[in-house]
């Protein structure tokens, strides 16, 4: 199953879930997708949230246990 933005995630909730899976940390995140450290966290927190889950380790099993593939991003122009 592919993780897609219909799924009730945003755009940049997707980029985090996949950098997170990619083991970055929030501050890593912060300036691969060049955003504040506040707004990842929130994004994060939106994920954890939407996953069920309370931390990071718990999102990343729960993502295998569902199957959940995350597309490469897409280029940006």
């Amino acid at each position: 199953r592919e993780l897609k933005e219909e799924a009730g995630y945003g755009a940049r909730q997707i980029d985090v879930l996949r950098l997170l899976v990619q083991g970055r940390s929030n501050k890593l995140i912060c300036r691969e997708l060049d955003l504040a450290e506040g707004t990842v966290k929130t994004h994060m927190t939106a994920v954890l949230r939407a996953l069920r889950v309370t931390n990071r380790t718990q999102a990343i099993i729960a993502i295998a246990k569902l199957g959940i593939t995350l597309e490469p991003p897409k280029a940006v122009a």
